[in-house]
């Protein structure tokens, strides 16, 4: 087991850290909060209170701050980070993270909870001290833990706005009914050196194809870095629209194409909708998420 003396937990707000108030529930941590969870939780770390916002209100910069955080305490030898997180936009944190510090050969553990630390009996607890479990083994990369549950970062998705079990995503571990933690080969391995990626193309559009969209839809991202479009099932983008996607890819823009499916991803060599599409320039993002695929356009790898 890895020497838990230099595992650093990082606040940026969320649920995990809200108070109740006449307004709803409002971000609300402090060093003297987290230092009564530490203890109360008998955790051994070090504590960074980095932000405090609603994940909502988080921003690439925002995300930039993180990343840059992890990397310096990577730097000065901590061998494991927790990062408590709001869960509205966790997946896109995991994501750009998986992305920019590639091949970390740490655990670098995200997690969160759908009701504060202070409702005892929510979630919060339990999250962390997985989280805080992870940092204890051999595990290398960017997990979330949620749940009972441990995904790798790029693909994780939020899939239920209150339940305790509230994503899904390519599973790295699981704790079983005895209480044990059980893993997998990705869990502790990582394809190359550790390399420290910045964003360096933050101007990333979004958008999922209707049977309403136009063509002044696919148009207004003109100029843009890139553009993730989530496809019907394997791929499916409108013949009508082909031409329009061209123009983009043609102008500089790089497209992704993803699934709007949770599960499955996309493959345009099944039906002909999909094989002529292949011919606009965009990219198939094979099984990647939509923020997945807008923290793989957004990050260089240079």
């Amino acid at each position: 087991m890895m020497n838990m003396d230099k595992i650093l937990w990082i606040l940026t707000g969320g649920t995990f850290s809200c108070s109740d108030t006449k307004k709803g529930l409002t971000p609300a941590a402090g060093k003297a909060a987290a230092e009564k969870i530490r203890s109360a939780e008998d955790l051994n770390c070090d504590i960074s209170c980095l932000m405090n916002i609603d994940s909502s209100d988080i921003s690439p910069d925002d995300i930039e701050n993180i990343a840059r955080s992890v990397h310096n305490a990577y730097l000065n030898g901590y061998q494991g980070i927790v990062i408590t997180h709001g869960t509205d936009t966790l997946a896109y944190t995991a994501a750009y993270l998986d992305f920019m510090l590639e091949n970390i050969d740490i655990p670098v553990v995200i997690t969160g909870s759908q009701r504060p630390y202070s409702d005892r009996t929510g979630d919060a607890s339990a999250n962390l001290q997985l989280a805080f479990e992870i940092c204890s083994r051999e595990f290398r990369g960017v997990f979330v833990a949620f749940g009972g549950k441990v995904f790798k970062g790029s693909t994780v998705y939020k899939a239920h706005s209150t339940a305790p079990e509230a994503f899904c995503g390519e599973a790295a571990a699981f704790v079983g009914k005895n209480g044990e933690l059980f893993y997998t080969e990705k869990a502790v391995t990582v394809n190359g050196k550790y390399r420290y990626n910045t964003v360096t193309r933050s101007n990333i559009g979004i958008i999922s194809i209707s049977p309403f969209t136009t063509s002044a839809d696919i148009a207004r991202f003109r100029g843009y870095d890139g553009l993730v479009i989530a496809a019907y099932g394997l791929g499916g983008v409108p013949h009508r629209l082909h031409d329009d996607i061209k123009g983009l890819c043609d102008s500089g823009t790089d497209v992704m194409i993803v699934s709007q499916c949770r599960e499955g991803g996309v493959s345009p060599d099944v039906y002909e909708v999909g094989e002529s599409l292949k011919s606009t320039g965009a990219v198939f993002g094979g099984k990647m998420t939509v923020s997945g695929a807008a923290a793989y356009l957004a990050v260089s790898r240079a």
